[in-house]
């Protein structure tokens, strides 16, 4: 790269980053801000440069290696975009139109982790490897955690759990929007669940709880008990069909116990009465 290489053959990390970065995250933060294909913008001589760049930043002999500048300064750069445009675009809305606009952002991001990996594909191979660092994907995903979600989670959460309840309330809503956000808080937990069981599951059982107390007793009141059971019945399948269409197959079980709580074991002994009498 004679563009950037000194004149002993080496590339300054300042000038050779500069170049990364503007050859390559400058022109992906307009694609992904101008909803264009990263793909049909760039040459394929332009990832060569780029590629090769950060190849030899991290072949050069110490102390010129670069590897661990570079893979700290592609998270930075990561980290900024979302600080500066993924993170307001969110919080600026509210509700599902804040979903909404957290999926866009999240799956613009998977955008620039893919090309990210693209462009620092032997960085990943080599010193990621060597040095144990943390793969360029589960970063991404760590970087989106750090930079946004941790920040709009309540908000997330209150949305999510009301558009279930508005479900549950007869209205129709955006499943596939729910799937999505869903599978987001999944990914947030970098192969696990506990950002889903801890952010959602639980808030999602208590909310389910309340709800089911209320319906279950009003039901008690009015309904004949073979009319109870069709309710209690109708209930079970409604949860279970949410759970297939938008929810992880952790929460079945939790949701059906729930339902079977608040619905028949609380209200045995009133409806066993109201049969025999």
């Amino acid at each position: 790269m004679a563009a950037v290489t000194g004149s002993r053959g080496t590339i300054d990390l300042e000038v050779g980053w500069e170049y990364i970065h503007s050859q390559g995250f400058v022109p992906l933060e307009k694609c992904l801000d101008g909803g264009k294909e990263y793909r049909s913008t760039f040459k394929a001589n332009d990832w060569v440069q780029i590629y090769t760049t950060i190849y030899q930043m991290c072949t050069q002999r110490m102390p010129q290696n670069y590897s661990e500048e570079l893979y700290q300064r592609a998270r930075a750069a990561m980290s900024s975009y979302l600080e500066r445009v993924a993170l307001p675009s969110v919080q600026d809305l509210h509700g599902e139109f804040m979903l909404h606009e957290l999926n866009l952002r999240w799956k613009n991001h998977l955008i620039m982790v893919r090309w990210v990996k693209k462009m620092f594909d032997y960085l990943e191979r080599f010193h990621v490897k060597r040095a144990e660092k943390m793969p360029l994907q589960a970063l991404g995903s760590a970087v989106f955690f750090e930079k946004v979600f941790s920040i709009v989670k309540k908000d997330v959460r209150d949305a999510v759990l009301d558009m279930i309840d508005k479900e549950r309330h007869d209205m129709v809503v955006d499943r596939a929007l729910l799937r999505n956000i869903v599978g987001i808080y999944v990914e947030m937990g970098a192969g696990e669940l506990e950002v889903y069981k801890e952010e959602l599951e639980k808030p999602l059982l208590k909310a389910t709880a309340s709800f089911y107390e209320q319906q279950a007793a009003k039901w008690a009141s009015e309904c004949s008990f073979p009319e109870f059971l069709v309710r209690a019945e109708q209930s079970i399948d409604a949860e279970i069909a949410r759970r297939v269409a938008f929810l992880h197959a952790h929460s079945e079980e939790s949701l059906v116990r729930v339902c079977e709580t608040e619905i028949l074991v609380n209200h045995e002994s009133t409806m066993l009465a109201k049969e025999n009498s």
